[in-house]
């Protein structure tokens, strides 16, 4: 039998889950958002300074900052992690806000409460993220990405069109409104 998934596992359903966003997907939205804390990382893949992993356990903390929250969490469970950065933002209101990178999962029930309550940008292919030092990349994940932008008083939908190969904006959709 298999031992129970948690939300922060890194290994979960049997796929390795610890890939580290490249930095040319961070960076560009670093300087838009001015990171001051990583969600879901650990020593060895983390983006912010601050940070919580495993033993840290995210769900449990507060995750009060004076700036923005990074959140790369596995792909096998983004459910609670949208709950809990909905909490973190529009309920405590503990940071500025929450920018999720995560599958786009277009069909599957937590993706659909995503458009509902914050802004939606996807790639434009799929990310080849990092992997931790030693370890091999052998592709890419199977479906692409998009991140999931909450705010307090934030945009909803679709909003934009990014870049995988620099993280620039290709179409601002909200332009088209």
């Amino acid at each position: 039998m298999n031992a129970p998934v948690t939300p922060f596992s890194h290994i979960s359903s049997g796929k390795f889950q610890a890939w580290r966003t490249p930095r040319r997907i961070f960076e560009p939205l670093h300087r838009q958002f001015n990171f001051t804390l990583d969600a879901a990382a650990d020593a060895e893949n983390a983006l912010c300074p601050e940070y919580f992993d495993e033993k840290t356990d995210a769900f449990a903390q507060k995750w009060t900052t004076d700036g923005y929250v990074w959140l790369n969490p596995p792909y096998a469970q983004p459910t609670p992690w949208l709950f809990k950065a909905l909490y973190e933002v529009r309920e405590a209101k503990r940071c500025n806000g929450v920018v999720m990178l995560l599958p786009a999962a277009v069909g599957v029930k937590w993706f659909r409460q995503a458009l509902q309550n914050a802004e939606v940008q996807f790639y434009d292919r799929r990310i080849a993220f990092d992997l931790p030092a030693g370890m091999v990349n052998k592709g890419s994940p199977g479906s692409g990405s998009c991140l999931v932008i909450i705010e307090p008083d934030g945009l909803h939908g679709v909003t934009a069109i990014r870049s995988v190969k620099d993280g620039e904006i290709l179409t601002d959709l909200t332009e088209l409104k």
